[in-house]
C-alpha cells in the first residue's frame, strides 16, 4: 500500500512539473524563482545593504520587495511587508510541489484552492497557477468528484390536518415497564402533531386499538404510512377494518 502511494505521489509530481514547464513557458517572467535564483538575490541583497556607493536599480528593486531572513546558519529569502511581525517566505520552484501537497494533504485535509491559498496566507508566496495544476492532478480529489450523485429524494408534502399519518414503534424493551414493551408514535404529517401510546406488543391487533381510539379522538387520516413496511401497515388496516 505505501508502496502503491509514493508511486502515485511520484507520478502526480511528476506530471505536475510537466505541466507547470508548459503553462510558464508561455508566461517566462511569471515562473517563480528555482534555487539558484533565490540563492543569487539573497546575496546580492545581503551585498546591497552594505554597499556604500549608490545601489543600482535592481538592487533598489530588489531591496523595496525582498530581504534575508537567517535561522541558525540557513538563509531564506522573504517578501516584504508593511506589517513587519509578517515573515512571508518565497518558496523555490523545485519545492512548489512538496509544499502544496503537505499544505493539501496535511493541513487542509485535501481542501480546494481556497482553503490552501489561505493557509498559504502570508506563510509562504505560492502563486495561484502551480496551486491549480496540482489539483488538477491530485487522484484521491478526482475520484471524489467521479463518484455517483446520490438520487435527489422528492419530499413529502401534505396541506392539512389528517392528510397523512405516519406511526412508527419504538423498542423499549430493554428498559420495560411493567408489561410495556413498546411505545408507538402517530405523528400527523403536516402539523407534526405527535401522539404516545404504550404497547405491550407490536401484534396488529393491539395497534390498531390504539389507533382506532386516537381516530376516534382526532379523525383518521386519507393516508397511513409507516418505515415498518406495507405488510405491517396492511394488517394493521385490516384490524382497524374489522373494529
Amino acid at each position: 500500500m505505501d508502496s502503491e502511494c509514493r508511486t502515485s505521489n511520484y507520478n502526480h509530481k511528476e506530471q505536475f512539473y510537466v505541466s507547470l514547464e508548459s503553462y510558464y513557458a508561455e508566461k517566462p517572467s511569471k515562473k517563480p524563482f528555482d534555487k539558484n535564483q533565490i540563492d543569487l538575490m539573497i546575496v546580492e541583497i545581503e551585498a546591497a545593504k552594505t554597499k556604500s556607493t549608490k545601489k543600482t536599480r535592481r538592487e533598489y528593486n530588489l531591496l523595496n520587495k525582498y530581504d534575508v531572513m537567517r535561522v541558525t546558519n540557513q538563509s531564506f529569502l522573504i517578501k516584504k511587508h508593511v506589517d513587519a511581525a509578517i515573515i512571508e517566505f518565497v518558496v523555490p520552484y523545485e519545492e512548489l510541489f512538496d509544499k502544496i501537497y503537505d499544505f493539501h494533504v496535511n493541513k487542509t485535509g485535501h481542501g480546494g484552492r481556497c482553503k490552501i491559498e489561505s493557509a498559504f496566507a502570508d506563510k509562504f508566496q505560492i502563486p495561484r497557477p502551480p496551486i491549480e495544476i496540482f489539483l488538477s492532478g491530485c487522484k484521491s480529489c478526482n475520484e471524489k468528484r467521479n463518484l455517483p450523485k446520490k438520487l435527489v429524494v422528492k419530499p413529502i408534502l401534505s396541506s392539512d390536518f389528517c392528510e397523512r399519518g405516519q406511526i412508527d414503534l419504538i423498542d423499549f424493551q430493554s428498559l420495560q415497564d411493567g408489561d410495556y414493551k413498546w411505545i408507538l408514535n402517530y405523528q400527523d404529517h403536516s402539523t407534526k402533531f405527535v401522539i404516545l401510546r404504550p404497547l405491550t406488543s407490536k401484534r396488529a391487533q393491539e395497534i390498531a386499538s390504539e389507533l382506532l381510539s386516537i381516530f376516534l379522538l382526532f379523525g383518521a387520516p386519507k393516508i397511513l404510512q409507516s418505515d415498518n413496511g406495507r405488510e405491517f401497515v396492511n394488517s394493521v388496516i385490516e384490524d382497524l377494518h374489522k373494529m
